[in-house]
């Protein structure tokens, strides 16, 4: 479970982003993933397993998706309003459709102080 961790980064294919929060990392996956393959990646507006069951979490309007976000050098956007295993689980979907096995990526977590009295 990632509840409760921080990433710090992540890492895809020996390509490293920093990221601030899991959004960060759902974000910078997508802009690894889209230039790979585009045409996967908008069949992923109307692929049913990629969307969520009530609300959509790729679209082509900012305004349709919660939390959205551009994905670069697209009219794409992506919702990232999910908990971080959400998110993870998102992102194990998508290197899934594009045949990236999970050993090429890495997250990263930042170490936090936790005071346990």
């Amino acid at each position: 479970s990632f509840t409760n961790k921080k990433p710090a980064a992540f890492s895809m294919s020996g390509r490293n982003y920093k990221c601030e929060d899991w959004k960060d990392v759902f974000e910078s996956a997508c802009n690894y993933l889209y230039p790979e393959n585009p045409d996967l990646f908008k069949s992923f507006l109307s692929d049913e397993e990629m969307q969520g069951k009530k609300i959509k979490h790729f679209g082509t309007e900012s305004d349709n998706l919660r939390s959205a976000r551009k994905v670069k050098g697209t009219d794409l956007y992506i919702m990232t309003n999910m908990s971080a295993n959400a998110i993870c689980q998102e992102i194990i979907k998508m290197l899934g459709k594009y045949g990236i096995p999970l050993e090429n990526v890495k997250v990263y977590l930042r170490l936090e102080y936790v005071d346990k009295k």
